[in-house]
């Protein structure tokens, strides 16, 4: 027995049939000892050239790589420890006189005692460095000196042959590789140059991870080798008929001589791993780029392809084991849907088609074949149903424990491959055709329907346990979909998915474990609040303190409302209060429960400046924008703050207060033409008010009313807006001055103006009394056109403003009224004007004796537009020095 690698032992053995034959027969056999409770044979390489006579000294050896070294006393041979050894050479010490006594391995090189020449030193052509033992290669597999087991035919394909014949991309770098098996490195790298020249050596560092190629020559001709390398043929069963293509134009390199599923299995596993190991030796390997998805989208590295089609490979063999056991009736009937399908996936060659029809093949041979799409068996596991399910609860709970358990089985096998790759895991694909949410699916049912209906307890708990089993490896499986922010969401809601079915039947401490290891704290946060475990919250936030779940479990709190958002001020934000008010005030529509959480703390200031920005922000109630600034003059009032009512919050919380009472004192007229009449309204901006004064065409406003528009100003922050909107605060202002277009007439202290300019009718009163009111009246009329002349001056370096004024207008009347006396202004330069006005109408009669001229007409009211131009024109020609001016106003 001698060592081989880490993990690996050589063990010459002997055997004998006395009953056929007295002749020894003997054997080398490679070891596994990694798992030290499971030993396990790999390969068994027979002696068929260790001839009868030398029975009776058995011979010994010393492992030289590939070879073994065998010798007793007499004679010395070199053997093959990888392949059959039909005819070998032999070196006679005896015939000499001499006796070898021993041999050993000194720093790889084999020594030799003899009795005659003492210390030999024996030298091969080949390399004798030791090559790692199977548990140092990747996935197991084992390592090339324990590769060259007889049942692969890739050994018995000579390199030179192929290379005549081969002319694509593929073909050659098959050559290559066989030369590589063949340790001719100089062909093989001649081969490789040629095919894949090396890039020039570009300055600096190589290119990022990002800008690799994708779907190079290169990366597309190694996956191509490798799935064909799973999915070919055996060459050594008979009934697997080849299709004639020539023979050499397809190079089967994963073909086996064996005849049992599981032996081809391991020789595809050997030649897969032999292939990578050319991949890395020969360099190619850190050249490989990026490659598409067959289904799903997007693109991954070569290297993650390769480590998908290793994990494959480990499906296939774990199936297969189980397959031998008492869950072959489960897989059996999985194989069958794939294979004998109504939509089969695959679609096989005829030959293989017509050998399964007649039955020459099995279902098992045709899935097994095909490793690189065995993954298909699992999805079908998974969608299976039991017959009886709906009639046996029992029944369908135990059909569902035995799914989970093959599924955990092969997974577990896969993660234990995935994790010897030193490459990043593939993202697992989405759509009808995966197998995440198929698995997915089924630890839903089997919960949910399965477990609930199961009317045994011991049954129900088993069904449980493999179902978390499960879910752990499906959400480790998932995980990658979380670091693409496209792809997220999809791991969030299967997480979620996962684990709430445990919430549902009870099983709460399963439902914790998972949601804390795979991080869902949504979940925690959830169920420690229903329970009203604060304490395992609060223990929860410090476990995960850098990891975000202080906020998550703030706006899980927030997002609920009610005595949820009561928790958050009350509890939790007492123990963590600066991270608190940090979140709050890191988004606007969270400021009310930063005025709370303030308050709650005591922090009166704070409360009072966030309160103000609240109810200057306010815009659909004007009881809640006056409610907000109350509170918040109430918080600084309690401050400790001795400049409170000169800081810049007292002065918003004034304005705001003010605003509010210019709502409360709108007129009724215009609450009610605004629609404003209910008892809270939005909050309407000040501009927007002194706007609804200025336009209003109410008579029942008085000069108050326009006092509180010019208060409305004082909120203009525009200084040449403010005094525009005062200015026509002041002009559209009917109490001040009313004009009149057509007809001059001033009652009850208003301006009439006719026809664009001003005429006042005078006419004389011969009493000392009517003297006296004449004087007393011209006093007030000139005070009062003073106005009117200003206004109507004031406009000269803005734009004209146009007035809606009332017309009055006279008819005849049947009942005579005197409406006034008076004669022509003399002053006035339009005379057919004053005429016009002294006789409105043929039929009146002018008395001549007492200068009095009764008419018989009544008064009505017409709106008109005037502009402010031709009001000051008029204005401008009214001669206010004239002493027969006499206006006659009727209170």
């Amino acid at each position: 027995m001698k060592a081989s690698g880490s993990f690996g032992l050589l063990l010459l053995i002997a055997a004998v049939n006395v009953a056929r034959s007295p002749e020894m027969k003997y054997a080398i056999a490679h070891i596994c000892v990694e798992d030290a409770a499971n030993p396990r044979v790999t390969s068994l390489v027979p002696l068929r050239s260790w001839t009868r006579e030398d029975v009776d000294e058995p011979p010994k050896f010393l492992p030289l790589g590939p070879r073994a070294l065998l010798y007793n006393s007499k004679y010395i041979t070199e053997v093959s420890s990888t392949v059959p050894n039909d005819k070998v050479d032999y070196i006679d010490v005896a015939s000499e006189g001499d006796r070898i006594l021993g041999a050993e391995l000194c720093n790889g090189v084999p020594l030799l005692f003899s009795k005659k020449h003492g210390v030999l030193v024996l030298t091969t052509a080949e390399s004798l460095a030791p090559t790692p033992s199977m548990c140092d290669s990747p996935m197991e597999s084992p390592c090339p000196s324990d590769m060259y087991d007889g049942n692969l035919s890739l050994y018995e394909i000579d390199p030179n042959e192929v290379s005549t014949v081969t002319f694509d991309a593929c073909g050659k770098l098959k050559t290559a590789f066989l030369f590589h098996l063949r340790r001719d490195a100089l062909l093989c790298r001649s081969l490789v140059e040629e095919l894949f020249p090396p890039p020039a050596p570009a300055p600096g560092s190589g290119p990022a991870p990002d800008e690799r190629d994708v779907d190079a020559a290169l990366d597309r001709t190694v996956l191509r080798i490798a799935t064909d390398l799973l999915d070919d043929m055996p060459a050594g069963d008979p009934r697997w008929k080849q299709r004639p293509s020539g023979p050499y134009t397809n190079i089967a390199l994963g073909s086996s001589a064996a005849l049992q599923i599981a032996a081809q299995l391991r020789d595809k596993q050997r030649a897969f791993s032999l292939f990578v190991d050319f991949l890395r030796a020969t360099g190619l390997w850190q050249r490989l780029g990026l490659v598409s998805r067959e289904s799903g989208g997007g693109c991954v590295s070569t290297q993650c392809a390769l480590s998908s089609l290793a994990e494959q490979l480990a499906i296939a063999l774990t199936l297969r084991r189980l397959q031998q056991g008492a869950d072959a009736q489960l897989i059996d009937a999985a194989i069958y849907q794939v294979v004998c399908g109504e939509t089969p996936e695959v679609e096989e060659e005829p030959e293989v088609e017509a050998a399964l029809s007649s039955g020459a093949l099995s279902p098992a041979d045709v899935c097994f074949r095909r490793v690189s799409k065995v993954a298909r068996v699992l999805r079908a596991l998974a969608r299976l149903q039991h017959a009886a399910a709906h009639a046996d609860a029992r029944a369908a709970a135990g059909h569902a424990t035995a799914t989970l358990s093959i599924l955990t089985s092969v997974l577990t096998e896969v993660q234990k491959v995935r994790s010897q790759w030193q490459t990043h895991t593939v993202p697992p694909q989405l759509g009808p055709r995966a197998l995440l949410p198929a698995l997915a699916d089924l630890h839903k049912r089997a919960i949910t329907q399965c477990a609930r209906n199961c009317p045994s307890a011991p049954l129900r708990a088993q069904l449980l346990e493999a179902a978390a089993a499960l879910a752990d490896l499906l959400l480790a499986d998932a995980q990658h979909l979380q670091q693409n922010a496209h792809t997220q969401h999809v791991y969030e809601n299967m997480r979620r998915e996962l684990i709430q079915p445990y919430i549902e039947e009870g099983q709460t401490e399963r439902a914790a474990a998972l949601a804390e290891k795979f991080k869902d704290f949504e979940l925690l946060i959830e169920m420690c609040v229903k329970k009203n475990d604060m304490d395992k919250l609060y223990n929860y936030i410090d476990k995960y303190a850098s990891e975000g779940i202080a906020e998550a479990t703030f706006a899980w709190l927030t997002e609920h409302g009610g005595p949820t958002s009561a928790q958050l001020i009350r509890s939790v934000g007492s123990r963590y209060p600066s991270r608190l008010s940090a979140w709050l005030a890191s988004a606007a529509q969270r400021e009310p429960l930063l005025a709370l959480h303030h308050l709650a703390a005591r922090e009166y200031r704070q409360a009072a400046s966030t309160l103000a920005n609240l109810a200057c922000e306010e815009t659909e109630s004007v009881n809640r924008m006056t409610t907000m600034a109350s509170l918040a003059k109430l918080c600084l009032l309690a401050s400790e703050d001795t400049d409170s009512q000169s800081s810049d919050v007292w002065r918003k919380i004034e304005s705001r207060l003010s605003l509010g009472e210019q709502h409360s004192a709108l007129p009724r007229d215009l609450r009610i033409h605004h629609g404003m009449d209910s008892e809270d309204t939005r909050v309407i901006n000040p501009e927007e008010l002194v706007q609804m004064y200025i336009e209003s065409e109410s008579k029942s406003l008085t000069e108050y009313d326009y006092k509180k528009a010019l208060d409305l100003t004082d909120f203009i922050q525009d200084m040449e807006r403010r005094d525009d909107l005062r200015l026509r605060v002041y002009c559209g202002s009917k109490s001040i001055i009313f004009i009149y277009v057509d007809n001059i007439r001033v009652q009850k202290k208003f301006v009439q103006y006719e026809n664009k300019a001003l005429s006042i009718r005078s006419a004389a009163v011969g009493s000392s009394k009517c003297n006296g009111m004449r004087r007393e009246r011209r006093h007030e009329l000139q005070a009062w056109l003073a106005t009117a002349i200003a206004l109507s001056l004031a406009p000269l370096t803005t734009a004209d403003v146009i007035f809606r004024v009332p017309e009055v207008l006279v008819r005849h009347a049947a009942v005579p009224r005197a409406v006034g006396t008076g004669r022509a202004n003399t002053a006035s330069s339009n005379s057919t004007a004053a005429a016009a006005v002294a006789k409105p109408n043929d039929h009146d009669s002018w008395n001549s004796d007492d200068g009095r001229l009764d008419l018989k007409y009544e008064e009505y009211f017409v709106e008109h537009e005037i502009s402010a131009v031709d009001a000051r024109k008029a204005a401008l020609q009214l001669n206010l020095d004239d002493s027969t001016l006499i206006i006659v106003v009727h209170f």
